[in-house]
């Protein structure tokens, strides 16, 4: 049952590193240092990933109050839960960003002087030395940016 509480919890314990990851890596988008972004972005997430933790604490810890064979059989799948999404709000607070700080590099572009929301235009001799991959990156951002402008 352990097993059972740990595979229920697998997806929240991600998204709770994943939430603060892609904060920590639009300050690194927009300029910031590295140790900068890691604060200001696991700063920023902090009760939006607290929040959604305890929201599914809350709904997992009232199966310790039971009695007989179902507290015997769920009370460990509960705590397993409970626990697990608990040690994942720690590591996601403390340990992502600084293992961000310390290994994620300045965006290189991000320095350009272009303004948040507006489309990072590339020279015509740094366009031809880019791989495929980057002039279809560049262009799926502009495509976006034009969705997003149209919302």
């Amino acid at each position: 049952m352990v097993l059972g509480g740990l595979a229920l919890a697998f997806s929240r314990v991600i998204d709770n590193s994943v939430i603060s990851l892609e904060n920590i890596y639009r300050h690194l988008e927009m300029g910031a240092a590295p140790m900068i972004a890691a604060e200001v972005g696991g700063a920023e997430v902090n009760l939006a990933v607290l929040a959604a933790t305890l929201v599914d604490v809350v709904d997992f810890f009232p199966v310790v109050f039971l009695y007989g064979v179902a507290k015997f059989l769920f009370s460990a799948l509960a705590l397993a839960f409970c626990l697990s999404l608990l040690a994942s709000f720690v590591v996601a607070m403390t340990v992502i960003p600084l293992f961000c700080s310390r290994f994620l590099k300045a965006v290189p572009h991000a320095n350009r002087g272009h303004k948040e929301g507006e489309e990072y235009e590339v020279e015509p001799t740094e366009a031809a030395t880019r791989s495929w991959l980057d002039r279809f990156n560049a262009g799926f951002n502009r495509v976006f940016n034009h969705v997003l402008r149209f919302l």
